[in-house]
């Protein structure tokens, strides 16, 4: 079987077409006719029918080039695993979600990725590390393998320090999980805080994370969806232009107001001097600067991160300092403590001697 890099994974065209495109050369296949193979490939087929159904009738909902849906069993999947991981040894926890690469028939450029699968991963962790080891990418090229899926979401956790990217995060999504069908998510399970993350163009960017209800859907007929994080997204202010009436108004009062305004500047240059911050009106009253509550938000949120991220360096500190040292290290530490006294002796002998 020819395996596709991550650049030539192709999506499937959201519609019935994709379940034969997926498995029916591998139903047909001598192969693959084992009772164990059918079955999967049965229990996938029919979930893959009703994943269709329900996100074909929610086109118009899909705003975005690329989306991602992330089932709620397999997202409540990982966070029993990050919380036993937590409670027991104190340790982060990782692993891949696992699901399917659609696009939108009538628009090719959109893309819709939905996870369904979570499989953990098995290599060592600390409290401030998590790996994917060499035995789990060969057990995840087999499950994509025989259940024709994809990786599609890398998913780990931050307890007690926050969501966001560590430099190692970072260089993990860059090097191993960049492609378009592809991003990573970040949960800090005892926060309940999630945050998701994506390379576009070669630039790590927030993604947003919605969950998807199958269960709750097939029994509304309708999508049931939450989202647990929204991207920020910046939109530019439309610049109006004024009409030729109050284009004119404002000719006629420019030169007028010069003088006014000059004034204006003067004495608030000289109240802010008297009072130090407090504004003065004319009739002498004090009036208290109120802050905009949306700065206030974004100040107390960029401190929050700046709070989290030292945390998560004190807790690699306690880690490295609270671990058992080997000799070679004892050996090091003394001979350079050595080295330091010699130094400092010789430094005061050269001061003395001077």
């Amino acid at each position: 079987m020819k395996i596709l890099k991550k650049e030539q994974v192709a999506s499937i065209p959201l519609g019935i077409e994709a379940i034969g495109l997926l498995y029916g050369k591998t139903i047909n296949d001598n192969e693959c006719n084992s009772e164990s193979s059918q079955t999967i490939h049965k229990n996938n087929i029919e979930r893959l029918e009703n994943i269709i159904r329900l996100f074909q009738d929610e086109q118009e909902r899909f705003e975005n080039n690329f989306q991602c849906f992330i089932e709620r069993n397999a997202f409540n999947a990982f966070v029993s695993f990050a919380d036993e991981a937590y409670k027991s040894r104190g340790h982060e926890a990782t692993g891949v979600i696992f699901g399917y690469y659609f696009h939108i028939k009538n628009n090719p450029q959109r893309k819709v990725i939905v996870a369904t699968d979570f499989k953990p991963a098995s290599g060592p962790a600390t409290a401030v590390t998590c790996t994917i080891s060499y035995d789990d990418v060969i057990n995840y090229n087999k499950f994509c393998e025989e259940n024709k899926m994809i990786q599609a979401v890398w998913i780990h956790s931050h307890p007690t320090y926050g969501t966001f990217y560590s430099g190692t995060d970072s260089a993990m999504l860059s090097s191993t999980f960049y492609a378009f069908h592809q991003m990573g998510v970040v949960v800090d399970n005892v926060r309940n805080q999630t945050m998701g993350f994506k390379i576009i163009n070669g630039v790590e960017k927030h993604e947003n994370v919605v969950l998807f209800d199958l269960y709750e859907s097939l029994l509304k007929n309708k999508l049931q969806t939450q989202v647990l994080y929204h991207k920020q997204i910046e939109v530019s202010k439309p610049v109006v232009k004024p009409s030729d009436t109050e284009q004119a108004k404002l000719q006629m009062h420019s030169i007028s107001e010069v003088d006014s305004v000059t004034t204006e500047v003067k004495d608030k240059v000289n109240s802010k001097k008297k009072n130090e911050g407090e504004n003065v009106n004319s009739k002498g009253a004090k009036i208290e600067m109120q802050p905009s509550t949306e700065g206030h938000k974004n100040k107390i949120s960029k401190k929050q991160a700046q709070i989290d991220k030292v945390k998560y360096i004190l807790r690699i500190l306690k880690h490295e300092f609270s671990r058992s040292i080997s000799i070679r290290e004892y050996i090091f530490i003394v001979i350079a403590l050595l080295l330091l006294l010699c130094y400092v002796i010789n430094l005061i002998i050269c001061v003395w001697l001077k």
